[in-house]
């Protein structure tokens, strides 16, 4: 990748032909990769800390969400839209529904928290995913569903929907902690 510093990516999302990436170097990058050509653009911004997640939904290639120990972030282009300070606990991991109207932070406090996406906005909400057996390490969308893995080895469902906990304390004893989570592109 031109552009890039060698060694220092922690996330890279490609969705539909525009890739974003954010690394140690604290910089969201992203670039048009629709032609096959991987030399980032000018579109570069810096995240002010060590990204702890990167996202970007299906139906919004433009849009893209970061966190940190501090707060998460939307972005546009690759350009700061919103960013919100988190002071109640400490992010850990982040990701965006597929419609691109919510996002979903992983908290040290054992829970999801979401927010919602107005335009270019990121609007603080009540909703708290609070089932979790230890602090949350990886979370993903899937089509009407929330997953939400943590430190304890185990995975967690919730309807994206309803906010009902469809599936707790049957994903179990995965050899270490939940590092990831992905749905298949047509979300299952």
């Amino acid at each position: 990748f031109e552009g890039a510093k060698p060694g220092t990516n922690d996330g890279i999302v490609v969705n539909k032909g525009k890739l974003y990436s954010a690394g140690h170097d604290d910089t969201l990058r992203s670039a048009d990769v629709s032609d096959g050509k991987f030399a980032f653009n000018s579109s570069t911004a810096s995240i002010g800390a060590t990204p702890l997640g990167l996202d970007s939904p299906p139906s919004d290639p433009g849009l893209a969400v970061t966190c940190t120990e501090e707060g998460v972030m939307l972005y546009r282009d690759g350009r700061l839209c919103d960013h919100k300070q988190i002071k109640k606990y400490q992010p850990t991991c982040v990701a965006i529904s597929r419609e691109g109207t919510e996002v979903c932070v992983g908290g040290s406090d054992k829970a999801g928290h979401i927010f919602k996406v107005s335009g270019d906005k990121l609007e603080a909400t009540d909703i708290t995913l609070d089932k979790l057996q230890g602090p949350a390490a990886a979370v993903a969308y899937g089509e009407g569903v929330i997953a939400i893995g943590d430190t304890v080895k185990e995975i967690t469902l919730w309807d994206q929907s309803s906010r009902e906990c469809k599936i707790r304390n049957k994903w179990v004893f995965h050899a270490s902690r939940i590092n990831a989570l992905s749905f298949s592109p047509d979300a299952t």
